[in-house]
């Protein structure tokens, strides 16, 4: 059994379904034919009356199962849509997961990335405080030894007495 799909439309023909479509055709054409042909004859004849009111009747009968059927094709239509929607629907949402986890491994990269630069630049502030301490300490240690040094000059020139003889 041969599916037909028609681009740009959702209705699927099978083979066998429009194949049984071809005697409902045929007999639609020819309930056409035939009310056309009994419409326009006046015939006085009872019998042939009574048979172009029959050819009515079931000509009648005919269109109204035609329709009846189209509108139940179109029903299965209606529902082939929803259906190929629906499928066009679910694959995009796995695209839209699957973009959705990229992104994710995307962004816990960056984090991962950014954490690594944070702690470089903790670590690096860690090292120059230590480095400012250091030589805050050995500055202290300058001053300390410079006031030292300044005191005991002034000691040794005072006990020279080197100001008063100049």
């Amino acid at each position: 059994m041969e599916e037909k799909v028609v681009v740009n439309s959702y209705l699927i023909v099978s083979e066998d379904k429009s194949d049984s479509l071809y005697p409902t055709y045929f007999g639609v054409s020819c309930a056409f034919f035939a009310l056309r042909l009994l419409s326009i004859s006046d015939v006085q004849d009872e019998r042939l009356s009574e048979v172009r009111d029959k050819m009515l009747r079931g000509s009648a009968q005919l269109l109204g199962l035609l329709m009846w059927r189209v509108q139940k094709e179109g029903r299965r239509g209606k529902v082939c849509e929803l259906l190929h929607k629906l499928g066009i629907a679910e694959r995009e949402i796995r695209e839209l997961k699957g973009l959705r986890h990229e992104d994710a491994k995307a962004n816990e990269k960056v984090v991962s990335i950014f954490a690594a630069q944070e702690q470089s630049w903790l670590n690096e502030r860690k090292k120059l405080r230590q480095h400012i301490g250091a030589l805050m300490s050995g500055l202290r240690v300058f001053e300390k030894k410079k006031d030292q040094a300044i005191t005991h000059w002034n000691e040794k020139n005072e006990g020279n007495g080197a100001f008063g003889a100049i």
